[in-house]
């Protein structure tokens, strides 16, 4: 069942983000509270740079 977290965009009537952006990760849509490392490894996941927590991680 959908939630009206996954649902809610409040930019997305105005027609912003999408052409501006490779990647927006609202939190709202989400679930998370900011501030929270997971909309972090959301966006890099969303940029396909999941590599990077995988590197810094091993470090």
């Amino acid at each position: 069942m959908l939630t009206w977290a996954v649902l809610y965009n409040p930019y997305e009537a105005l027609g912003m983000w999408e052409d501006a952006f490779d990647a927006v990760i609202l939190s709202e849509r989400e679930g998370m509270r900011k501030p929270s490392a997971f909309n972090d490894h959301r966006a890099l996941d969303a940029l396909g740079l999941s590599w990077l927590l995988e590197r810094a991680s091993a470090a």
